[in-house]
């Protein structure tokens, strides 16, 4: 079973320069797609060094050609489909990677191919810069159609992500993993990325994005179709062009217990609406119902360490 990493830059190489060296040395026969989605510091050079690394494929780069603006979603979506192993997991630039978060993915997708993994710090937090890893198995996520390109710039697109996931039926796992604690994000880097247009409202776009993404569901399920745009750029040094749309017709791994007899995955998709929408009398009622809620587990882990998923 093979692991991608996948990471989006965009103006944030003074973080690569401390990560991506270390990662490469404990990938294995995992792999690490990065995407320069426009960085203006130097990255391809940089990337030079790591020519050894492509050539022998645990190393994909490809840098966009034509942006002017960083897109979150778009940008995470990109990395995937430049990956090529059986696990996408989306790890953020200033990240590190651990033999212990390797090991518990690889644990984790041998029992249950179709869940959700949630890469927390080893103290069980996100607040260390781990909000978003989240890894999927790559059919799930391209039938999900990955991140919602229609959402803003920045803000929600890993809870939207994680929350279309759950609403599809896919459990969700919550695993404490020990790594180096990620570099800090300073208000240039952020304004790096945004050009500064984007710094002072972000809290805003992640509340807004929170309620678009959710209205989608309500109206359209958890699957966007037609989600990707196309690209064009240089993929391990050659030319490329990366077509909007263009990706596997796959069925999800579902887990056939979230699944009525004789019930198909739309259906059961337009159950949970209806249910939703029964058992609530009024619109923002409706909304905090459809919220999907974190599955019970134990901190505790297990010999092959993963968190006990307690309604598994």
């Amino acid at each position: 079973m093979k692991i991608s990493f996948c990471i989006t830059s965009r103006n944030r190489l003074r973080q690569l320069e401390k990560t991506l060296e270390k990662n490469l040395a404990l990938i294995g026969n995992h792999e690490i797609a990065l995407v320069n989605y426009g960085c203006e510091q130097g990255l391809d050079r940089f990337i030079e060094q790591f020519t050894p690394q492509i050539q022998s494929g645990i190393l994909r780069y490809f840098s966009v050609t034509g942006i002017s603006q960083f897109h979150a979603a778009k940008a995470k979506n990109l990395s995937h489909r430049l990956a090529t192993g059986d696990i996408l997991f989306n790890l953020d630039g200033d990240n590190f990677i651990s033999a212990d978060l390797i090991q518990k993915t690889v644990n984790l997708f041998k029992l249950h191919p179709y869940s959700i993994l949630h890469a927390a710090h080893i103290d069980g937090s996100t607040n260390h810069g781990t909000c978003g890893r989240i890894a999927l198995h790559r059919d799930n996520f391209y039938h999900l159609g990955g991140y919602d390109e229609a959402l803003l710039p920045m803000g929600a697109q890993d809870t939207n992500l994680i929350e279309r996931g759950v609403h599809l039926g896919l459990p969700y796992f919550f695993v404490p993993c020990d790594a180096e604690i990620p570099i800090a994000n300073t208000i240039a880097d952020k304004a790096a990325v945004s050009q500064g247009k984007q710094v002072n409202n972000y809290q805003e776009m992640n509340r807004q994005g929170k309620v678009f993404g959710r209205l989608k569901m309500i109206h359209e399920g958890a699957c966007r179709r037609f989600n990707f745009a196309t690209y064009a750029g240089i993929l391990n040094f050659q030319e490329t062009l990366i077509v909007d749309g263009h990706y596997p017709a796959v069925a999800p791994i579902l887990p056939d217990s979230r699944l009525c007899e004789g019930e198909s995955l739309p259906r059961w998709i337009a159950r949970e609406i209806t249910q939703n929408h029964r058992h609530n009398s009024g619109f923002r009622g409706w909304l905090k119902n459809l919220k999907p809620k974190k599955p019970e587990y134990h901190w505790a882990l297990n010999p092959i360490g993963r968190a006990i998923w307690k309604n598994d």
